[in-house]
């Protein structure tokens, strides 16, 4: 057994290009940055560096106390760790020497689902019977601080869960007991505003959702009995449905990558990317894996590989042929956050701020006067892997000098702004 490097560039003629022994279950990979893994091999976390040609490198590793035997979350450089005997926190500031911050509380059972803003996080919490989802505070990491109380009651603790900027998408039943899913808007104080809601088909038991590009896919149910169901919450007060046909079989892991491409990991022992377009989603690749089922799955994104987790295995798949990015000019793939400078700069009223997202995250750019107090938010939320620009009109601004700060989990920089009128 053990972390197995397979080059799959061609689907039909795959091999093994490298091993990394492994002794122990794996279902979930926990990823730092771009291309960081870390890997459980039963009380051992095993922290590597995907490589560009899909090998790695192995940076450090830890043991704890227990057996891991739950997921790795990470967020901003702490990774949160779950075991036997509860929680751990890494600071993971210095991946190759890991240091161990926090023992959590055991009598908590914690699933990070996601960051949705700069400061705030969906958490999954269980103390004694009851499983809530809630907002936390993520401003003082390693801290987390549960600011709603009681949240959404949840069906079980493995509940599919997807979230927008504004929203977050959970499973309820209508008075007939036909399944719904439900939008509720996302505030510090309460998550029981519900604004939208639908009735889809299947069980919610066993399901995997994810929302991508005002929309919401739900895998339900398994074995010839699974489901698809397409839900378009482009308006959350009049959420429609449509539910094509799904041959694939039980999606164990889905995400969502550049180029409208989402990626499931099925029980049928097969990887497949499709092309998400509106109502459909259409084939694009597939990839088998020779009966290894896909528990987990991350995409590394400088260079479009693939991390799966599968029992005694991992493994990485090549899927650079598959999305469009271009890698030369304006387009070039990024490999890391950068900021650049404004153009023009001095200006009067507007400039042009161009900045790259090495991976899916998520960030703010903000602009702060020159004691530091913050006049306007240029953007906030979730970005995808590329290069991006913003507009500043600083037209209701008196002259003077200005920051813009992007902000991202692991990453801050700043640029000096000039108005002059």
């Amino acid at each position: 057994s053990g972390l197995d490097l397979f080059d799959v560039s061609d689907p039909e003629n795959y091999s093994e290009i490298g091993n990394y022994g492994m002794s122990a279950e794996i279902r979930t990979i926990g990823l730092l940055g771009a291309d960081i893994a870390l890997i459980a091999d039963g009380s051992t976390l095993n922290i590597v560096r995907c490589l560009a040609d899909g090998s790695f490198e192995p940076i450090s590793s830890h043991v704890f106390e227990y057996e891991i035997n739950g997921d790795i979350d990470v967020l901003g450089d702490y990774a949160y760790v779950f075991t036997e005997g509860g929680m751990y926190t890494l600071d993971l500031t210095n991946p190759a020497n890991p240091f161990e911050y926090v023992f959590g509380q055991d009598s908590w059972k914690f699933d990070i689902v996601g960051q949705y803003s700069e400061n705030r996080a969906l958490i999954v919490d269980r103390v004694n019977i009851s499983t809530n989802l809630n907002v936390y505070d993520i401003s003082n990491l390693p801290n987390l601080e549960r600011l709603t109380m009681g949240g959404i009651g949840l069906f079980d603790e493995d509940e599919a869960i997807a979230y927008s900027e504004t929203h977050v998408f959970t499973f309820s039943y209508d008075e007939n007991d036909n399944e719904l899913i439900v939008a509720r808007r996302l505030n510090d104080s309460s998550l029981s505003q519900m604004d939208g809601s639908a009735n889809v088909t299947g069980n919610h038991y066993d399901s995997k959702i994810i929302y991508y590009n005002n929309m919401v896919y739900i895998f339900t149910g398994g074995g010839t009995n699974a489901t698809l169901n397409i839900v378009d919450v482009s308006v959350i007060s009049d959420m429609v449905v449509t539910a094509p046909t799904w041959d694939y079989g039980t999606v164990l892991s889905v995400i969502g990558v550049v180029d409208d491409r989402i990626i499931t990991a099925t029980s049928d022992g097969y990887i497949r990317i499709f092309v998400a377009d509106g109502q459909t989603l259409t084939l694009d690749a597939e990839f088998t894996t020779d009966g290894l089922i896909g528990y987990d799955l991350k995409f590394s994104g400088p260079n479009f590989m693939l991390m799966v987790a599968s029992d005694q295995h991992f493994f990485t798949l090549d899927i650079s042929s598959h999305v469009s990015v271009q890698e030369t000019g304006d387009n070039a793939i990024p490999s890391e956050f950068a900021l650049s400078e404004a153009y023009p700069n001095p200006f009067n009223p507007t400039t042009t701020i161009e900045y790259s997202v090495p991976a899916a995250a998520q960030i703010s750019m903000k602009i702060y006067d020159l004691v530091g107090r913050e006049v306007e938010t240029l953007f906030s939320g979730h970005r995808e892997l590329g290069n991006y620009e913003l507009r500043f009109d600083a037209s209701s601004y008196p002259s003077g000098v200005y920051f813009c700060r992007l902000s991202a989990p692991g990453y801050s920089q700043v640029v000096k702004l000039s108005v002059v009128k």
